[in-house]
C-alpha cells in the first residue's frame, strides 16, 4: 500500500509559478516535492523553501506518528504513513491517519490563488472522547531554502534565528525564518505554539532522483516545532514566502466549497503585513 500512494503525486497551483507539491503517502521522491515552492520573479526563480515536515500526535496511550520520511539505505522512519485510512485530493488534499486509540485525524492542505503560501490544518475525529480531550499535535518544519533544482546540504552558513511574535486574541504565533541571505523570508501563522530546537536532519533520500542516476541525498535544517492542543480545536497553519498582503492564518483561510480548482483567494488577514522584497540566491549556499 505504501509504494503505491507514494507513486500518486498531487500538484496545487498558485497561480504565481510556485506551488506545493507531494505524494499520497507523505513520503518526498523528488527534489520538486515540498509545501512551500515560491517563483521569486513570477512566473521564475523558483526557490524551495519549506520541503516539510514531521507531525506526531501524542494521546495518554503515547506518541504517534502522523508523517514518514525517506533516508539514505531506503530507512523510512517514522512511520506515520501505515496510519493512512484515506487520501484524495479533490476538492484539496486531504488525508486521514487513524491512531491505535480509536482517533482519527484529519490533515488538510489548501494553496490560496495568487499568494505564495500554503495552509494545513488538522482536526480530531472518532468516538474516544477520553483520548480527544488530552490529544497534542507536534509539527517540526524541514527547511530547504534552495534552487528547486538543487539539493541543500549541512552547512555552517545556515540561520537557525527565528523572530517569535505571540498573540492573544485571537491566538496566533507568527514566526519568521530569514534562512540565507538574498531569499524570502519565510513566515509561519499558527493558533499553536512555538518551541525553538534547531537542529539538522541529513540523508533524506529521493528515490525518483536516484532512478534516474542525479544526485538525490539531502541535508534539511529544522529550527523548532509548533505544539497544539488538538482538545481545544482545529491546529491551523498557515507558511507563506514574505508577508502576504491579504492572508489569514486559521479556519477562515479554508473555504466552504471548492467548485473550481484554482478560482479561491484568502480573505483579510489579522496583523499588517508587507511583500517580500525579490533577491538572487547566493550560488555558493548550495550543492
Amino acid at each position: 500500500m505504501l509504494q503505491s500512494l507514494s507513486n500518486s503525486e498531487w500538484l496545487e497551483a498558485d497561480g504565481l509559478g510556485g506551488f506545493a507539491m507531494g505524494t499520497a503517502s507523505g513520503v518526498r521522491t523528488r527534489r520538486y516535492h515540498g509545501l512551500l515552492l515560491t517563483a521569486m520573479t513570477p512566473p521564475t526563480e523558483r526557490v524551495l523553501l519549506v520541503s516539510g515536515f514531521d507531525a506526531w500526535v501524542e494521546t495518554p496511550t503515547g506518541r504517534e506518528a502522523i508523517s514518514t520520511q525517506c533516508y539514505r539505505g531506503d530507512l523510512l522512519h517514522p512511520d506515520g504513513a501505515k496510519r493512512i485510512e484515506s487520501f484524495d485530493f479533490e476538492p484539496w488534499p486531504h488525508w486521514r491517519f487513524r491512531l491505535s486509540c480509536g482517533v482519527v485525524i484529519e490533515q488538510t492542505l489548501f494553496v490560496p490563488k495568487g499568494q505564495s503560501a500554503v495552509c494545513l490544518s488538522w482536526s480530531l475525529i472518532g468516538e474516544s472522547d477520553e483520548f480527544k480531550r488530552s490529544a497534542r499535535l507536534f509539527v517540526r518544519p524541514l527547511i530547504a531554502a534552495r534552487d528547486y533544482h538543487s539539493l541543500q546540504h549541512e552547512n555552517s552558513v545556515f540561520r537557525f534565528d527565528a523572530d517569535v511574535n505571540s498573540y492573544s486574541e485571537p491566538r496566533e504565533t507568527r514566526v519568521v525564518w530569514r534562512p540565507y541571505n538574498g531569499l524570502p523570508e519565510i513566515v509561519s501563522w499558527s493558533n499553536g505554539e512555538y518551541r525553538h530546537d534547531p537542529d539538522w536532519f541529513r540523508q533524506f533520500l529521493y528515490s525518483s532522483e536516484s532512478e534516474r542516476g542525479l544526485d538525490c541525498l539531502e541535508d534539511l535544517a529544522s529550527p523548532g516545532e509548533l505544539v497544539w492542543d488538538l482538545s481545544a480545536g482545529n491546529a491551523e497553519w498557515l507558511l507563506s514566502a514574505g508577508r502576504p498582503n491579504d492572508l489569514a492564518c486559521g479556519a477562515q483561510s479554508f473555504p466552504p466549497s471548492h467548485p473550481e480548482r484554482g478560482t479561491h483567494s484568502a480573505p483579510v488577514p489579522s496583523p499588517q503585513m508587507v511583500p517580500a522584497p525579490r533577491a538572487q540566491i547566493p550560488p555558493t549556499q548550495h550543492r
